[in-house]
């Protein structure tokens, strides 16, 4: 992650665009799925996008649902339980703390097993500029900073 705990007023302005820009999806995004490292920094995080979206999110911006956070270990031999426990779900989206080697895994394989595309998955974390598989074409984040991007084009959307 590029930015720590304390930096809570570069957080607060993401978290703001990441809702702003989640709140623009047509069908409208209602139910949610949280995924992150296990790492408490990560989990923090998580634990703010649950709270903005709650308070926030979904139709008009009145309140959307968490279904879930799942934390996943970045060494696990193998991704697929976590992607069980997200796909279960079914949600509208999947929202990412991070670009991070387990999402990388989670990502290819999710979308493999489940109604989930990339279009409806979300990063709050920088962008990959080496990411160009069909799997994260159409991925959507905001930056630590609180600037929107989109892989398809790798170029800033306001």
């Amino acid at each position: 992650m590029a930015v720590t705990l304390s930096d809570v007023s570069l957080i607060e302005k993401a978290l703001d665009q990441l809702v702003k820009l989640m709140s623009l999806k047509h069908p409208c995004i209602e139910d949610i799925v949280i995924g992150c490292q296990r790492k408490p920094e990560d989990y923090a995080v998580a634990l703010s996008i649950k709270e903005a979206w709650e308070q926030r999110g979904g139709f008009n911006s009145e309140g959307g649902t968490v279904l879930d956070i799942v934390c996943w270990n970045e060494q696990s031999s193998s991704f697929n339980k976590y992607c069980s426990r997200i796909a279960r779900h079914h949600p509208d989206a999947f929202v990412v703390v991070g670009m991070t080697a387990g999402f990388k895994e989670i990502n290819r394989r999710l979308h493999k097993c489940s109604e989930l595309t990339a279009e409806q998955t979300y990063v709050l974390g920088n962008r990959d500029g080496s990411l160009d598989s069909l799997f994260f074409h159409q991925l959507t984040g905001v930056s630590w900073t609180g600037e929107a991007w989109r892989m398809s084009q790798l170029q800033t959307i306001t």
